[in-house]
């Protein structure tokens, strides 16, 4: 019904909202509700709430890239973002294709161009002065190897040159030139012999004296020579001089003149005259140490040889077998003179236990 007198007018309806009674937007308009006086038909538009405001990004790159837009700027075809069909960003399958088997060709290099007079190394490749031996950069040998030729007397008794690098000796033919190559190496090796046997035969006698000195002179084969007998300028009691030839390093020839025995002499006789190329002697009364130092030992002796030849040898002050080189020929005497001594610790008797002799063979 009315509202009563004095009270507020209505309130007006919502901006856009229809009229009370008023006819609905897109509709006919109808009969205004019972109770309420007719109004205007509609309401002008009012004042926006809010203006508008700037945008709170920049507007970035499209997603997707242009293509053809569809009627009125809209999507385009088959209804996919503009520019394509929806899907049109997904990658697609490819159908594998046949790969080349070859690698395509290098372009062929020119050969490299070398200095003339330089030296080439096989390992690096670097060129080298002609006066060197060795490669400046890797230090490989630059020698090359070419095969020699042999010199006139291998060439005719010998045999051919070495095989060159890629040469296979084993397979080399064999020509007539070599096969008469080597009967003239026969021919020629049998007159060889032929005037040797018959130049030699006359004098046979003296090639085996000449052999014979030739042999003595290189050889260092040496045999002992035996000994017969031995007597001596004075002896002390129980020192006789036979002990100094008979083969015992213990027993020894002492002389019995007083005092270190200097110019006393031991005599020795050969079995045979022969030539001595070696002497032997064990100093001191024994190789026993402490007997050794006990007498008086011989420092130098004098040999004296029964063709005139003389020799001084000098001891060392041990109780070894000391062995000299001597040069006498055709002697059957040898003697031995004591011209300097060592003083024993005991005794003044100067002693020797063992003299041998030796030949070359």
């Amino acid at each position: 019904g009315p509202s009563a007198a004095g009270s507020a007018p209505p309130r007006p309806p919502a901006a856009g909202a229809p009229a009370p009674g008023g006819p609905v937007a897109g509709g006919p308009a109808g009969p205004a509700p019972a109770g309420y006086p007719p109004g205007p038909a509609s309401f002008p538009p009012g004042p926006t709430a809010f203006p508008p405001g700037p945008s709170a990004y920049p507007p970035g790159p499209s997603a997707y890239p242009p293509g053809p837009t569809g009627p009125a700027g809209g999507p385009g075809p088959g209804g996919g973002p503009a520019g394509g069909p929806i899907g049109a960003d997904i990658p697609q399958a490819v159908k594998p294709g046949r790969e080349p088997l070859l690698p395509p060709a290098e372009p062929t290099r020119a050969p490299i161009q070398r200095r003339p007079g330089v030296r080439y190394c096989t390992v690096c490749g670097t060129d080298n002065e002609p006066d060197r031996n060795l490669c400046r950069s890797c230090g490989a040998d630059l020698a090359v190897i070419v095969p020699r030729k042999l010199p006139w007397w291998r060439r005719l008794f010998g045999g051919s040159a070495p095989a060159a690098a890629g040469d296979r000796p084993g397979k080399r033919r064999r020509s007539r030139g070599r096969a008469a190559r080597r009967v003239f190496r026969g021919a020629v090796v049998g007159v060889l012999l032929t005037a040797v046997a018959l130049l030699a035969f006359p004098f046979r006698g003296n090639v085996t004296s000449a052999y014979r000195k030739v042999k003595g002179m290189v050889t260092t084969q040496y045999e002992p020579i035996k000994a017969t007998g031995a007597s001596a300028s004075s002896a002390a009691r129980a020192h006789p001089a036979s002990n100094a030839i008979d083969g015992v390093k213990d027993s020894a020839w002492a002389e019995g003149v007083r005092g270190p025995g200097v110019n006393q002499s031991l005599s020795i006789v050969l079995g045979r005259r022969v030539n001595v190329d070696r002497i032997g002697i064990t100093p001191g009364a024994s190789d026993n140490e402490k007997k050794y130092r006990a007498t008086s030992r011989p420092r130098q002796i004098r040999v004296e040889f029964s063709n005139g030849r003389q020799q001084v040898i000098t001891l060392t002050d041990t109780p070894t077998f000391q062995q000299f080189e001597v040069s006498a020929t055709d002697v059957d005497r040898v003697r031995l003179v004591v011209i300097a001594t060592f003083p024993g610790q005991a005794a003044q008797d100067t002693s020797i236990a063992e003299v041998e002799f030796y030949t070359k063979s």
